[in-house]
């Protein structure tokens, strides 16, 4: 991780978010459905994996949420990235693990859940009878 010169302005609201690893705070940003399907993909056949293909999915996760005011990542690669966080200091295998379960849990909230109401709400309308009537 470099430090940056000129420490670049987040706005502090969604899709932004905070966390603190080993005593310091960072800045993330959810990434979009896209940009995270296929990292989801590779990490649905996590027993499949061998460890360097864990880590290399979990540094792609990093590297498409990394958005830091501070700090710039200087790895282009997932498992480059896993190695740059681990050199840093951070219990990489388990902080990203954290990272991969916070982004499922707020992409389901935001739009997951919104599109299961849409269908739901779609279907409601057309008038369809419900169970017992």
């Amino acid at each position: 991780m470099r430090k940056l010169e000129s420490p670049v302005a987040r706005p502090d609201r969604a899709p932004y978010f905070n966390a603190e690893i080993e005593g310091r705070g960072y800045t993330f940003v959810l990434p979009t459905p896209g940009q995270f399907a296929p990292i989801a993909a590779r990490l649905a056949e996590v027993e499949a994996l061998t460890a360097v293909e864990v880590e290399a999915a979990l540094g792609d996760l990093l590297l498409v949420t990394w958005a830091d005011e501070e700090y710039a990542l200087e790895a282009t690669d997932g498992a480059a990235a896993f190695m740059e966080a681990h050199r840093a200091g951070w219990r990489a295998s388990e902080t990203l693990a954290a990272l991969y379960t916070h982004v499922v849990k707020e992409l389901s909230a935001t739009i997951l859940e919104p599109e299961v109401k849409a269908r739901v709400s779609f279907f409601g309308a057309r008038g369809r009878a419900t169970p017992g009537e």
